[in-house]
């Protein structure tokens, strides 16, 4: 015999009311109701693959070695980044660059 847990669970009138009205027209019991949409959710979620960034290479060699670990002022040419970005509670966030076609360099290697 399954063991059963008695819990409150707090749910929105007009969600509760549309509940009610499909377990109605299904013949069922607002309880079935609620552990069938538990049952999928749990289902869905455990089953779900964390996410993972696409590998958006372009066939280059990487990171030139000299740019490994550096910051950006020195992988990007000299005035490029005015103002870094800055937060703050209650401050703007603010982050000024140079037109993109004054930025000439690349921090990465490209295969010939």
């Amino acid at each position: 015999m399954a063991s059963h847990m008695k819990t409150t669970v707090h749910i929105p009138d007009a969600l509760l009311a549309e509940a009610q009205a499909i377990a109605a027209r299904d013949k069922t019991t607002l309880k079935e109701l609620v552990n069938e949409g538990l049952r999928k959710v749990v289902k869905e979620r455990s089953e779900s693959k964390p996410f993972k960034l696409k590998d958006m290479s372009v066939g280059g060699q990487g990171l030139n070695p000299e740019l490994e670990g550096a910051s950006w002022e020195k992988m990007l040419p000299s005035g490029a980044v005015s103002t870094m970005l800055t937060t703050s509670p209650g401050k703007a966030s603010e982050l000024q660059v140079a037109p993109a076609s004054s930025l000439t360099c690349s921090p990465f290697s490209v295969a010939a």
